[in-house]
């Protein structure tokens, strides 16, 4: 989709690079969350 913006508009991106310290925390409980859902023990992944 390509949206229009007005005149004048100034587009800024983020910054990936910051750090996170509960990423790992959280993919941990997204695996555990997906081996849940499919019946299978969270230690296979």
């Amino acid at each position: 989709m390509f949206m229009t913006l007005p005149v004048g508009t100034r587009l800024s991106g983020y910054n990936p690079n910051r750090p996170n310290t509960a990423f790992d925390g959280f993919m941990e409980s997204i695996m555990r969350h997906i081996a849940a859902g499919i019946n299978i023990p969270a230690s296979c992944y």
